[in-house]
């Protein structure tokens, strides 16, 4: 069996319906509601960040959190397992139908940078996937 990362402070399991966000040396998941710090909206499974829990931190036993621009296979990712989780029966996503109306509708979750004009932002989607 695999070493598994350290359990989020509070001690509960993962709860892949919420916020979750991993540290970056230690790899401990911690529910968003479980961490001290201010990161402004998310989405389950984001990875456009760089966090550091409050024992890896260098300012113990303050966690450093920074959101970063999500390049568009982390953005496709997030979609994607986000979809995922919302049906767990469903396996392929229509591009068309799912993954772009997500996308449109959860822009300013996924992403704190300006939106691309539509044809833009569906060709950049398109070579992502």
């Amino acid at each position: 069996m695999a070493n598994k990362p350290p359990t989020c402070y509070c001690g509960a399991d993962r709860d892949l319906s919420k916020v979750e966000v991993q540290c970056c040396l230690c790899l401990r998941y911690c529910h968003h509601d479980c961490i001290s710090l201010t990161t402004g909206p998310m989405l389950p499974f984001m990875t456009n960040y760089h966090f550091l829990c409050k024992d890896c931190s260098p300012n113990k036993p303050e966690e450093q959190f920074v959101k970063k621009t999500a390049t568009f296979n982390q953005l496709c990712t997030t979609v994607l397992a986000n979809l995922t989780q919302q049906s767990s029966s469903q396996t392929f996503f229509s591009r068309d139908r799912e993954i772009l109306p997500f996308i449109d509708e959860k822009w300013d979750l996924l992403t704190f940078s300006q939106k691309k004009n539509k044809p833009t932002l569906h060709a950049s989607v398109y070579k992502a996937l």
